[in-house]
């Protein structure tokens, strides 16, 4: 599935929980591998895991629907 998708070439790539029950070495290398394969696509990823967060651009916390300030 993944791999298919990113080998379409998509503008927009949506992970949700892509590091969900992975350590955080392999969960850091699936952030690394996606956002090397999407260099010309959008990636938005969520995620629980505030340790991935140094690993991304652009943070936006979302809290009941709504984006909150930190």
């Amino acid at each position: 599935g993944l791999l298919r998708a990113l080998a379409a070439g998509p503008d927009l790539i949506l992970a949700d929980e892509p590091t969900a029950s992975l350590d955080h070495a392999t969960g850091r290398a699936v952030l690394d591998a996606l956002a090397e394969h999407a260099r010309d696509a959008a990636l938005v990823v969520a995620t629980h895991d505030l340790s991935m967060l140094d690993a991304v651009h652009r943070v936006l916390r979302l809290a009941d629907g709504r984006q909150t300030p930190g």
